[in-house]
């Protein structure tokens, strides 16, 4: 077995790779991002007037999506880690995959994609 702890060092990804938290500390992050607790309330709304995006991307603002309804942000290291922090129709979410060796080749962030086959699959 080889240990490949530091083959690929996160902070390599500035700050994507700069904090360290667990799956409660990220929905109470995605609760606080939803409902305008992070930013002033002038900044809040700045940051949700939401711009046409492209490909899955329905619309984009300063960090924050709207997907169909699915409103929150999504991140994605080289495919290896992939995550979504947010809210569906009243319900919080946080999705953390690691191990995306097999996705490398279709590019596809697979939190969100979970995501939206859980949505599809509970007729959300």
């Amino acid at each position: 077995m080889v240990d490949a702890t530091y083959s690929i060092h996160p902070s390599l990804f500035w700050t994507a790779g700069g904090i360290v938290s667990t799956v409660a500390d990220q929905l109470i992050w995605a609760k606080a991002l939803v409902e305008g607790r992070l930013l002033s309330p002038q900044v809040h709304s700045e940051q949700f007037k939401m711009k046409p995006g492209s490909g899955r991307l329905n619309f984009y603002g300063f960090g924050a999506l709207n997907m169909n309804g699915l409103i929150g942000h999504g991140g994605n290291i080289n495919n290896f880690y992939t995550s979504f922090v947010g809210r569906y129709h009243g319900y919080d979410c946080v999705i953390l995959v690691n191990g995306q060796a097999g996705d490398a080749e279709e590019k596809t962030f697979r939190a969100k994609a979970i995501l939206e086959k859980v949505i599809k699959e509970t007729g959300l």
